[in-house]
């Protein structure tokens, strides 16, 4: 009764852990487990340090008991080893000759360089077609202007030398502008 109240006193309980205890450990383990609380009651080990010494008994079972004798499971070092630290040896890094892959990929390239460039070039000789055809048009289109702006010209003449004729301007203006019609008329 002596350990249980010294247990109590310091926040353990004997109830719970004492039958999962019973139920699961060997007499000699059972034994050692008292021997451990002996210790802790004759002040050679903390609570504490008793608890832990008592778990590591209880873990190979796969619980725990707390200071308050709250049971949990408990992981062994080999299950926890196996879930930190997964069995890799069946695994071999091989060599791998890339030679090959490199040497495709790098024809791969070329090619794409060169269709990029052919398209380019293509692109820069139409650019450069467009261009000429688009001056070729605009000359064409200035000599067609410039012919109506002489052709309005001629005819504007033409008007202002038979005005003049008709109004009876023998000389001065009318007869020049009517001699230089007459003169085209008869280069035409």
């Amino acid at each position: 009764m002596a350990v249980d109240q010294t247990m109590a006193l310091h926040g353990y309980t004997t109830d719970r852990h004492m039958t999962t205890d019973e139920e699961t450990l060997s007499k000699q383990e059972l034994e050692a487990i008292a021997a451990i609380r002996a210790k802790g009651e004759r002040g050679e080990i903390t609570w504490q340090q008793a608890n832990a010494e008592a778990n590591a008994i209880r873990a190979a079972h796969g619980y725990t008991i707390d200071q308050q004798g709250e049971v949990s499971a408990a992981e062994s070092k080999e299950e926890r080893r196996a879930v930190t630290a997964p069995d890799v040896s069946h695994l071999k890094a091989e060599k791998v000759d890339t030679a090959e892959l490199e040497e495709a990929l790098k024809a791969w390239r070329e090619e794409q360089e060169r269709a990029h460039t052919a398209k380019v070039e293509q692109a820069a000789a139409q650019a450069e077609a467009d261009l000429a055809e688009a001056q070729r048009a605009a000359e064409e289109d200035l000599d067609a202007q410039r012919a109506a702006v002489d052709l309005d010209e001629a005819r504007s003449r033409d008007d202002q030398a038979l005005y003049a004729h008709l109004r009876g301007d023998g000389g001065g203006i009318g007869a020049a502008q009517g001699q230089l019609v007459a003169a085209q008329g008869q280069l035409q």
